[in-house]
């Protein structure tokens, strides 16, 4: 949003986002949580800004084809946010659809690629990193409980009913990166502006203890010694 407003300043630029969400894998506090942090920060860059949500369990394509005209697009489509067995179709929607960027967030939780004894070992530990930043900040009891229960709770009961119905099946999912370049994108450095953007964003928090780093082209988020999540960015 920062760098919209800073390229276009009084040209009326907007940014609309448009949320696709499974039922089975993002609970409303969720997209609550996204919605007011995208809108706070919306107000304070002057960027006019709109936010829906689409269950992506029965929605049609074609709508969302039809929503997108002319417009700009940039996709968000976290790891682990859809079954690997439909990534492919997933990602060829993404192209369809002309999203000139596509932005992929890793949790450290969803890496099904991995063992299962390392996957379920990386997401107890990205949790308990996420559950120590959260009580650092000084996070409001009953907000902490909620983003436990139905955030965190989900995601560990996610990642075991996943790898258990994957090895039934005989799945063997691949890197998601793997995949997404399989599927034709190719990966973007992220910018310096980019990272100077993050960095300006971990100054608005009270305390010491998270940083961005750039690893492999992509930004990655610590709190003290854990890794909290790394954002990588593609190109159509």
């Amino acid at each position: 949003m920062q760098e919209l407003a800073q390229r276009r300043p009084g040209a009326g630029a907007a940014l609309k986002v448009t949320a696709l969400v499974s039922t089975a894998s993002h609970h409303p506090l969720e997209l609550q949580l996204v919605h007011e942090n995208l809108s706070n920060f919306a107000t304070e860059t002057r960027v006019p800004f709109q936010f829906a949500v689409f269950n992506l369990d029965t929605m049609n394509p074609t709508e969302l084809l039809a929503i997108a005209g002319g417009d700009a697009i940039a996709v968000h489509l976290p790891v682990g946010s859809v079954h690997a067995p439909v990534v492919p179709s997933i990602l060829h929607l993404v192209r369809r659809l002309g999203a000139k960027l596509v932005v992929s967030v890793d949790r450290s939780c969803d890496r099904s690629e991995l063992p299962f004894a390392a996957h379920l070992l990386q997401a107890l530990q990205s949790c308990v990193f996420l559950l120590e930043s959260l009580d650092a900040v000084g996070t409001d009891s009953n907000v902490a409980g909620k983003i436990e229960r139905f955030l965190i709770q989900p995601r560990i009961q996610s990642c075991v009913v996943k790898r258990y119905r994957a090895a039934a099946a005989g799945d063997k999912t691949p890197p998601w990166r793997t995949m997404v370049a399989s599927a034709g994108f190719v990966p973007v450095q992220a910018s310096s502006f980019a990272e100077a953007q993050a960095e300006s964003l971990l100054k608005k928090v009270p305390v010491r203890g998270f940083r961005v780093e750039k690893r492999a082209g992509s930004l990655v988020l610590h709190w003290q010694r854990g890794e909290l999540a790394s954002v990588t960015a593609w190109r159509c």
